[in-house]
């Protein structure tokens, strides 16, 4: 008990008070109770693999400052806390553990506010957010400070990106933008591609979102992980759970499904022989990363 409580102690944002330090009684019920709340932590997840200083370096630093240590503990949810905690260090048994638990509770709290298509691509966004984060910030999880229930502030987080997604949705509208991609071929000295241009004008647009929007709902946001939060394929298949071959796999699969979507309905709609078709697909390969940054930065966002 006086290790866990040497572990504990090291990493309080400050020192105990005198009375905590001086007296001998007090330092046994701070042991004790260290020594429970981790025995109660791994009673509720037993599979996980978390070493006792890491989460008692975790525990500490929510210590809120002005409590009696061993007082602030009991108000602690330290299941929660061994969750988030195992959560962060990469534990697989914890991140299944967070997805089966709060996935569902996510889309019926996104599901009261936006529409169904967009349910699963908040969800996906949530996730991300909470165990992925991004080159500016660590995972949501690590905010959380064990005060109240994590259900509900997962739910809060939720409702949020749903919030914010639902206003993006009402801004966009027509400028989504790749006529960039054609006004690129109309600055190349190419005869075949300025009379594709003149011949598609702004229906190469219209029939890349089409495309697009005719993905599905993972397709959609392996491209946007990609191109527009810049995740790499570990860091996709960690969110889904799945090795960084299938994740590349997938996303060579859907770029090829985009490209000939987005042929198909060219030479559907405009009655385009398909080497014409092909040859302005050939100069937009090229683009593609670039077209698409675009599009995703007027979209929102996409699912599992």
């Amino acid at each position: 008990m006086t290790k866990l409580r040497d572990m504990f102690v090291a990493h309080l944002s400050e020192p105990l008070a005198d009375e905590e330090t001086d007296c001998e009684q007090s330092a046994a019920v701070l042991a004790e109770g260290l020594e429970q709340a981790l025995d109660k932590a791994r009673a509720e997840w037993p599979d996980f693999e978390l070493d006792d200083a890491v989460f008692m370096r975790h525990v500490a630093e929510r210590i809120p400052s002005g409590i009696p240590a061993a007082e602030a503990l009991q108000q602690l949810r330290i299941e929660d806390l061994f969750l988030t905690c195992a959560c962060l260090h990469g534990d697989k048994h914890a991140l299944e553990a967070f997805r089966n638990t709060f996935v569902p509770r996510i889309r019926a709290a996104v599901g009261r506010m936006a529409s169904s298509a967009v349910i699963e691509e908040v969800t996906q966004d949530v996730l991300k957010k909470l165990l992925v984060g991004d080159e500016q910030r660590k995972p949501a999880i690590a905010q959380y400070a064990g005060r109240g229930h994590i259900a509900v502030w997962v739910r809060v987080t939720a409702l949020r990106a749903a919030q914010r997604s639902v206003d993006k949705e009402r801004k966009r509208q027509a400028e989504s933008g790749d006529q960039q991609v054609l006004e690129r071929a109309a600055a190349i000295k190419d005869p075949e591609l300025l009379r594709l241009k003149e011949m598609c004008g702004g229906h190469f647009k219209s029939a890349f979102q089409r495309a697009f929007a005719n993905l599905s709902a993972r397709e959609r946001n392996i491209l946007r992980y990609e191109l527009r939060h810049g995740m790499n394929i570990d860091a996709i298949g960690k969110l889904y759970d799945v090795h960084r071959s299938t994740v590349a796999r997938w996303r060579a699969a859907c770029r090829a499904t985009l490209l000939k979507q987005t042929r198909d309905i060219l030479i559907r709609e405009l009655k385009l022989s398909s080497s014409d078709c092909d040859s302005l697909i050939r100069f937009v390969r090229s683009q593609l990363d670039m077209s698409l940054t675009r599009l995703l930065q007027s979209e929102t966002e996409a699912p599992s």
